[in-house]
């Protein structure tokens, strides 16, 4: 098993708002996580923990190593 990551941040997200503009603001916090950490460009996305709060939503991303593909096998 490879190296991997972890990032956590909080989203103040109010509940009357759409569960798919929580998952869209989710996936811009993510953009926004790889474009300031290049270092992510070896990891990819394995996992998302979601854990409610009182004022919003801490989400905590799992980035493992990516594996290199051997070619020629099925």
């Amino acid at each position: 098993m490879g190296e991997s990551r972890k990032v956590t941040f909080i989203l103040h997200y109010p509940v009357e708002k759409k569960s798919l503009s929580f998952i869209y603001e989710v996936k811009k916090k993510v953009k926004e996580v790889r474009k300031n950490n290049p270092e992510l460009n070896k990891f990819e996305l394995a996992d998302v923990g979601i854990c409610r709060m009182v004022d919003g939503v801490r989400v905590i991303l799992y980035f493992s190593q990516k594996e290199e593909l051997e070619t020629g096998r099925r």
